[in-house]
Parts: structure tokens; sequence; C-alpha cells
């Protein structure tokens, strides 16, 4: 019996579309962005921040923005807490930006 399941991860990794990935990382970047092309002050967001904006899993956030981190387009810059968890948040911010 054939099925559409892979035969092992390697396989399903291959099948895998990079190009969703890369949809994504651009909105998550778009947040930050839209401030500079306003002249506003640079944004600093928290992972669940970006979240709640965006509606999207925490999960699906934290690793678009590690994506991000790794290509040096984002940095940790700063925490705060967060008013509902009271637990420390890292806040992220364009790269070169103050």
């Amino acid at each position: 019996m054939k099925t559409n399941v892979a035969p092992n991860s390697l396989d399903a990794f291959r099948a895998f579309d990079p190009i969703h990935l890369e949809h994504l990382e651009s909105v998550i970047l778009d947040l930050f962005k839209a401030p500079e092309k306003l002249g506003r002050e640079p944004v600093a967001l928290s992972r669940q921040q970006i979240s709640r904006i965006k509606n999207l899993p925490i999960n699906t956030v934290a690793g678009r923005v590690k994506g991000l981190l790794d290509k040096g387009c984002l940095i940790e810059d700063g925490d705060r807490i967060d008013p509902v968890t009271c637990r420390k948040q890292a806040l992220l911010k364009l790269a070169g930006t103050n």
C-alpha cells in the first residue's frame, strides 16, 4: 500500500518548501522595518509580541526569529518583563539600528 508519508526524515526535509519559511521571515522582518520607513524610532519587540501582533504560534515565530538572528538581520538588545506572565523576555531589533 502506498501512502504520502516520506520513508525517512531526510526525504521529508527535502520535500519541504523553503519558500514558505522565507515568506514568514519577511513578514516578521517587516514589523521592524515599518517604523524606519516612516522616520520613527526603531522598534524593539519580543517574540511573544510578534506572535500576538501577527497571530502566529509562538513556535513558528521562535523558529523564524532564530533564522533571522543567524542571518544577522535581527539582534537581541535588552529585555523586558511581560505584563501578562511577569517573565523576562528578550527584545529584538533590526541589526544596525540604535
